[in-house]
């Protein structure tokens, strides 16, 4: 009854030989029971290394300027230079902690990218990073500043007034920082044979 619908086949279609031949078309073949896997995972960008000795050599050529700046500001600030040294040198010596650990923090969880052979320094990316490291430390240092003057001066409206002068002051001062030790550890990087 089904060869009178179908018409006549070249060959005879038993019960075994159309098991056989489902079977075939079932069964796993090798081209078409291959795995498809996820493909083999860029590596990561190389990136420079966390270093606390690095972070204290940034913060160290940052203090020094800033402290020379706050002393000759608190020394207009205050009328005597011998007040503004004692000041700058305890704002600097704070500060330099809280700078030290705050770009030793940032390099370790997001550290900066290694360059590739050839790559040349990038000053955006430099910048944008340096925004977000100074968007993190600068409330810190700030309220570390008007403290260390409150205390020393007793006057809130000094502390206030030439907290934010200093604070101000310093800012420029930081970018350049910032930006030239990014400067300098990219071609020192570049320049360093990689393991």
């Amino acid at each position: 009854m089904i060869q009178q619908r179908l018409g006549t086949f070249p060959f005879s279609v038993g019960p075994v030989r159309a098991g056989l031949l489902a079977a075939a078309l079932c069964a796993p073949v090798g081209a078409w029971a291959q795995r498809v896997g996820k493909p083999a995972a860029e590596p990561a960008p190389a990136t420079m290394e966390a270093s606390f000795g690095r972070s204290a050599l940034r913060a160290t050529t940052f203090k020094a300027g800033t402290t020379v700046l706050n002393l000759s500001v608190l020394t207009f600030a205050l009328g005597s230079a011998t007040d503004a040294l004692i000041l700058s040198l305890g704002l600097g010596a704070s500060a330099w902690t809280i700078y030290t650990v705050n770009g030793y923090l940032w390099d370790y969880f997001d550290p900066p990218p290694a360059p590739l052979p050839g790559q040349p320094y990038d000053a955006e990316a430099s910048a944008i990073r340096t925004t977000k490291k100074f968007a993190t430390v600068k409330p810190i240092a700030v309220a570390d500043k008007y403290l260390w003057i409150y205390f020393y001066t007793g006057s809130a409206a000094t502390s206030a007034t030439w907290g934010t002068v200093t604070a101000v002051v310093n800012l420029g001062y930081y970018y350049l920082n910032e930006m030239v030790w990014d400067w300098y550890d990219w071609t020192t990087y570049a320049a360093e044979p990689q393991r």
